[in-house]
């Protein structure tokens, strides 16, 4: 009887089963994307590196720390974020723990008279226990030359630019290469620890039971059953 057509109209025995859609989950609001994941029951895991590294890269990627107001050319600022390492938002049972470790590095370029630099700001050791005042950075650094250019009469009278014989002089490469890494290890170091503290922090307190950028639609799409979970995670259930 229980399994008969009756049950399933009368619900006499209990309350026919009702088809629960996408994006109605009852009771709670669910913490995972999931629209599958019954009130976060089942295990779920998704890969929260490459949105740290994204978030870090919005907020750091084209600051500068120096430009010459005489010289436009010649400036220091930030051009790229690595993150090497694993973060990871669980859920189970209607708990999340997001947990991590790795490494945050982040590229200075700059140049200053024909030289300039190549350096580093890393952020090692970044975990889950990691507070604001245990994360240290590490400076590395190398110098770098551009070709000098100079103007010449070519012979048919235009004013061209072409690379001039001799390269930029060791003695200035050096001095270039020591001022643009003071104000590296003065600011930058600073302004990256601080953007890796705060990106950290955020996802500590729930930024992986957020949406992802750009995630939206993807979870509009799940909300009307194109799919059961939101494209770009990765993600693992069962009944455990």
């Amino acid at each position: 009887y229980a399994h008969s057509a009756i049950y399933y109209k009368d619900g006499r025995i209990c309350e026919p089963p009702k088809r629960t859609d996408a994006g109605e989950a009852p009771g709670d609001a669910q913490q995972s994307q999931s629209r599958w994941n019954f009130k976060d029951y089942h295990w779920e895991e998704r890969d929260w590196a490459p949105v740290l590294q994204e978030r870090l890269a919005q907020a750091l990627v084209g600051t500068e720390l120096w430009r010459d107001k005489r010289s436009p050319g010649d400036r220091l600022g930030i051009t790229g974020v690595e993150i090497d390492g694993w973060a990871v938002s669980n859920i189970r049972k209607g708990t999340t723990k997001n947990l991590c470790e790795f490494t945050a590095k982040v590229t200075f370029t700059g140049s200053r008279a024909g030289a300039g630099i190549s350096a580093c700001v890393a952020v090692p050791e970044v975990t889950h226990e990691s507070t604001t005042e245990t994360l240290a950075t590490q400076v590395t650094s190398e110098a770098i030359t551009t070709p000098v250019m100079e103007r010449v009469v070519s012979q048919s009278g235009q004013v061209v630019e072409r690379q001039a014989a001799e390269g930029v002089p060791m003695e200035r490469a050096m001095r270039s290469h020591e001022m643009l890494l003071k104000l590296v290890n003065r600011k930058g170091a600073g302004v990256v620890k601080d953007a890796v503290a705060k990106a950290l922090q955020e996802f500590l307190q729930g930024g992986g039971s957020s949406s992802r950028p750009g995630e939206e639609g993807e979870n509009e799409a799940s909300r009307q059953g194109v799919g059961q979970s939101s494209a770009g995670a990765t993600s693992a259930a069962g009944s455990i």
